[in-house]
């Protein structure tokens, strides 16, 4: 599928913006390049932004069935404004300096 308007919301917007998005496409089909365009879509992502993603099973919001969530990391931003997320970060383990 692709990118649905609409369904990214702009939760904070300091510096770097962090976003929520809900779809019915897998992460993977998310973390595609290009899946979200700042030309296309009329988007202003940066690199550092974060974007939430809520993956539905079934329908969007109401009575639709969560199948997946991820975390994502606006990587990079081409001239042609396909953005390049990171794999999903809610699965990194942070290990502290030193240990």
């Amino acid at each position: 599928m692709a990118y649905t308007a609409g369904n990214l919301e702009l939760v904070y917007g300091g510096r770097f913006h962090r976003y929520h998005y809900n779809t019915l496409d897998t992460l993977t089909t998310v973390d595609v390049p290009g899946y979200f365009n700042n030309k296309d879509d009329k988007l202003n992502l940066i690199k550092g932004d974060i974007i939430e993603v809520t993956v539905w099973a079934t329908e969007v919001g109401g009575a639709g069935t969560i199948a997946d969530y991820g975390y994502m990391l606006v990587m990079s931003v081409a001239a042609d404004g396909a953005v390049t997320i990171s794999v999903d970060l809610s699965a990194i383990t942070v290990v502290a300096a030193g240990t």
